[in-house]
């Protein structure tokens, strides 16, 4: 008797697998199921030993014991539908250099994925503003499995202005207290066009040093200061070098000694005479009437329709608000107006 029948195989089931490599995947096929007449020799497969991402069909073949073969197939499909690993990137935080336009160089996330190369972008910006900015990280792998870390940029400005200050003063006072112009103040800042600036300067300046602190804040609370001095002399001397003779809001009569004196009217209707030695009179508000006398004299008549007499000595005698009257006197004296009604008598200069 002649056995020429085929077995009978049933092949396993067909397979889909997630990858974990490229081509390194094993697989576990199961069992074909075959049956014979007579006796199954063997079953076998072509199955590799590893499987590659994709479709491979595997024949499995039983052979009976006379060598009639029968064959069937099974389909082993790997697939990559894992999404990359990437890792979440330090927030960044950034001191401006400008409102808008801050650059910041970025270092890429890590991202891996067990079956293929990984591509990584984001969305960043080409320079950045102040504030925070949510930059997107994608990693995307060659099957299209993608994905996604965020990271926030945050460009804060803690750098205060730069501030330059007008340059010291040294004046001669016109009063006990000097209205002075002492210049202005200019700022730049990286983010704010305009920031503010103050000063504590008094209205008017007493005689000696006052420090003028200058101060500018941006819109961020960031500032600086820097101070200003400003010298108030008298008769461009300090007030160390005079002896000091003080009036009163009222009308005083004043009356100087043989030294050099410093005399201040104040208001009223004042009556100043310097006497001897090289005095500094400053005759302040009112309607007044000052007499040099011996020695080279500084008057400043300040405001009031005042007489000026300089009297001997090479004598500096500047007239005030309202119409004055000057005499110079005897010897060089400077005599300098402060309006075209002024009368100027016997002025060298």
């Amino acid at each position: 008797v002649q056995d020429t029948t085929k077995p009978t195989i049933t092949p396993p089931a067909d397979i889909t697998q997630e990858a974990t490599s490229s081509d390194s995947n094993t697989v576990s096929l199961g069992k074909a199921d075959a049956s014979d007449l007579v006796e199954i020799a063997t079953v076998s497969n072509d199955a590799p030993s590893k499987f590659k991402l994709g479709e491979t069909i595997v024949s499995w073949t039983a052979t009976d014991s006379s060598g009639n073969i029968a064959n069937v197939t099974q389909k082993v499909t790997i697939i990559d539908t894992s999404s990359p690993n990437i890792s979440k990137p330090d927030n960044v935080v950034v001191e401006a250099t400008s409102k808008t336009d801050t650059v910041v160089t970025l270092q890429p996330p890590i991202a891996t994925d067990s079956v293929s190369k990984v591509t990584i972008t984001n969305d960043a910006p080409k320079t950045f503003p102040l504030g925070d900015t949510l930059v997107t990280w994608t990693a995307k792998d060659e099957a299209g499995n993608r994905s996604n870390v965020t990271q926030t940029i945050t460009i804060k400005d803690s750098t205060a202005p730069e501030l330059a200050i007008p340059d010291n003063v040294i004046t001669n006072a016109t009063d006990l207290n000097t209205v002075i112009s002492f210049g202005n103040a200019n700022a730049t800042d990286l983010t704010d066009s305009s920031p503010k600036i103050t000063n504590d300067a008094p209205d008017a300046f007493p005689i000696g040093e006052t420090k003028v602190t200058w101060t500018v804040v941006d819109s961020f609370g960031n500032m600086e200061s820097k101070t200003q001095t400003i010298t108030v002399q008298v008769c461009g001397k300090p007030e160390s070098a005079y002896n000091v003779i003080l009036g009163t809001d009222g009308d005083d009569i004043l009356t100087g000694t043989s030294k050099a004196d410093l005399i201040i009217g104040l208001a009223g209707d004042d009556i100043i005479t310097g006497d001897k030695g090289d005095d500094c009179i400053l005759s302040g508000d009112g309607d007044d009437i000052v007499y040099g006398n011996e020695g080279t004299d500084y008057v400043n008549a300040g405001s009031g329709n005042d007489i000026i007499k300089g009297g001997s000595g090479d004598d500096y005698l500047i007239t005030g608000a309202g119409t004055d009257v000057v005499d110079g006197g005897d010897d060089y004296d400077t005599c300098i107006a402060s309006n075209d009604n002024d009368i100027l008598l016997s002025c060298e200069n």
